[in-house]
């Protein structure tokens, strides 16, 4: 009688062999799982600054729109335009329907790359003020608050035919490695007379 011999275990070569083909199965999900989590937190981040950069682009491009071209003036990272836009929001009249001016406003950026927003209100006047405030003063000026309106701006600037046509904002972060996201808004200014 032949006998047969029943396998009931692996060898000890085999168990090498799938260990090792394991092995280099979970690396290779390992890796392609960090380099997924990689892409998304890129494209995460980048969307992030595109949405910071635009946001800030708009709200500079909607005061811009409601002042007049004269009053807007522009230098590096910063823009100063005159508003005709009350405390509450609202855009007020005098009785013969001209706009009544009601603040200086700042945006500029900061040495943390942030975008700040400060106002320098005055009495409400029908008559531009003739004089634009000195924009470094309005800078140190502690007294008066200053808004963050975005964080990782790299970049403010105003150009067209008079300042603050159009506006661009910068947003990048390098502690993230990616490109800068740029983010122009044409602006449509209010009429001279109002």
């Amino acid at each position: 009688m032949s006998q047969t011999t029943e396998r009931k275990a692996f060898t000890l070569a085999e168990v090498l062999i799938y260990a090792i083909v394991a092995i280099l199965l979970l690396a290779m999900v390992y890796s392609t799982l960090i380099m997924v989590l990689q892409v998304y937190q890129n494209t995460r981040n980048f969307a992030l600054l595109q949405m910071e950069a635009m946001k800030s682009a708009n709200e500079v491009a909607t005061e811009l729109s409601r002042s007049p071209k004269s009053s807007v003036s522009s230098g590096a990272d910063w823009i100063l335009m005159l508003s005709s836009v009350a405390p509450t929001g609202r855009i007020d009249y005098d009785n013969s329907g001209r706009v009544l001016w009601q603040k200086w406003i700042l945006y500029y950026r900061d040495a943390d790359n942030k975008l700040l927003r400060k106002e320098l209100t005055f009495a409400p006047t029908s008559t531009p003020p003739a004089l634009a405030p000195d924009v470094n003063t309005l800078v140190n000026n502690q007294s008066l608050p200053a808004r963050i309106v975005a964080t990782d701006i790299t970049g403010l600037a105003s150009s067209g035919a008079y300042a603050g046509e159009s506006v661009t904002v910068t947003a990048s972060n390098d502690l993230r490695g990616l490109a800068s996201v740029n983010v122009t808004l044409g602006c449509s200014f209010r009429p001279q007379g109002e």
